[in-house]
This record gives structure tokens, C-alpha cells and sequence, in this order.
């Protein structure tokens, strides 16, 4: 087999790869698969997906609110203009697939 027939097998397995492991992995367009999450300490809710962003509100402790699986920048979506920490120390997911 010629050099650049394995260079585009290789290159085609390693796409497949990254294709598989990323499906159902949050990322900046990825998945909105719902879920719940438990704030464990009061969390600031941020207009979006970075700690620059606005704070728009607060999780009171111990609340549950409905969230999607997508993770950017440390946050996770809670719904088009509302994220808030993805750290499980902090917000704990509960049910669904986060």
C-alpha cells in the first residue's frame, strides 16, 4: 500500500475517532440533552458561557433546576442565556445525562 493511502486511512480513522469519543460530550455546539442539576452553595448565573459574562441571577443552595449538557469555558447551559459553574463541587448534576 502506497504512503498516501495510509496517510488518508489514518487520517480517516482519527477523524472517526474524535467523532465518536466527542458525541454526547458537551462543547460549544454540541449536545442539549437535558439534565438536572443541585446547586450544593449559592451559584451565580451568568448571561453566558464565560465569567466575563453578566451575572443575571443566582442558584439558592440545595435548589434544582434544568440544565443541558453543554459545557463551555468551565460553565454549563441552563438554557439559551443562562450559564452557570459546571464544577460537581459546586453544582452537582442529579438526573439525565449531563
Amino acid at each position: 500500500m502506497s504512503k498516501r493511502k495510509l496517510i488518508v486511512i489514518g487520517v480517516l480513522v482519527l477523524v472517526t475517532i474524535v467523532y465518536v469519543l466527542d458525541k454526547g460530550h458537551a462543547t460549544g455546539s454540541g449536545s442539549t440533552t437535558q439534565c438536572q442539576v443541585q446547586a450544593l452553595t449559592d451559584v451565580r448565573v451568568h448571561s453566558g458561557p464565560s465569567l466575563t459574562s453578566p451575572v443575571i441571577g443566582q442558584l439558592n443552595k440545595d435548589s434544582i433546576t434544568a440544565a443541558t449538557a453543554t459545557v463551555q469555558n468551565g460553565l454549563r447551559q441552563l438554557s439559551s442565556d443562562k450559564w452557570a459553574t459546571s464544577d460537581p463541587t459546586l453544582l452537582k448534576p442529579v438526573t439525565g445525562n449531563c
